[in-house]
């Protein structure tokens, strides 16, 4: 049963008004969704600090995955890419919170690591390493009661068959200075190699 040309006619104008309005829908939905709106933002280019990092070959180990993983630690730390900072730590232990790596970031001039010492532990005979640093800082950016050069002391632990970082025991702490102010006083100490007293330190 055919319609009549008017019916026709009238449902013909309607489709076409429909195809009008749907069509810049479909358009908009069929168009690829920019890369800034997806629910991953885009990772910005991490800046480099223009610190600089000095690991000299006499405080080097024989190991080469520590001296590699010290370097990289070194590098992170000048990248301000906090994230990546963070898996530098060992799980058990908590890194430096954002803000004072933010702020250690924009101030510090130089880092250079004096001291990398192999200590054996006496309880379940566990090998870490100590790490000891110094921190030049630029005084503009620090408050004026603060000192422009710091200490640090770490350890490098096993974890999970990597290297880790983590917060160094009072212990190994009071031993690694003792031993710094040791090689200090002594002739010739710049290049003068740990004392095998300190393998003892407990983590």
């Amino acid at each position: 049963m055919s319609l009549p040309s008017h019916t026709l006619v009238r449902r013909s104008l309607t489709i076409l008004a429909l195809a009008v309005v749907v069509a810049p829908c479909r358009c908009e939905r069929d168009r690829p969704t920019p890369v800034q709106n997806t629910a991953e933002p885009v990772q910005a280019p991490t800046e480099r600090s223009s610190a600089v990092l000095v690991f000299p070959d006499e405080v080097r180990t024989d190991d080469p995955a520590i001296n590699e993983f010290v370097s990289r630690a070194l590098d992170v730390t000048a990248s301000r890419d906090y994230e990546e900072f963070r898996l530098l730590w060992a799980a058990s232990d908590e890194p430096f919170a954002r803000d004072q790596f933010e702020r250690g970031w924009r101030s510090v001039r130089k880092i250079s690591v004096d001291l990398l010492q192999k200590i054996r532990d006496p309880k379940d005979d566990a090998v870490f390493y100590a790490l000891y640093a110094r921190a030049e800082l630029d005084p503009d950016e620090i408050p004026p009661d603060q000192e422009p050069e710091r200490d640090i002391v770490l350890v490098i632990r096993p974890e999970n068959d990597e290297w880790r970082l983590a917060h160094a025991p009072e212990r190994v702490r009071d031993a690694v200075k003792s031993l710094m102010e040791s090689r200090a006083s002594s002739a010739g100490g710049a290049t003068q190699k740990p004392q095998p007293s300190v393998d003892t330190a407990e983590p």
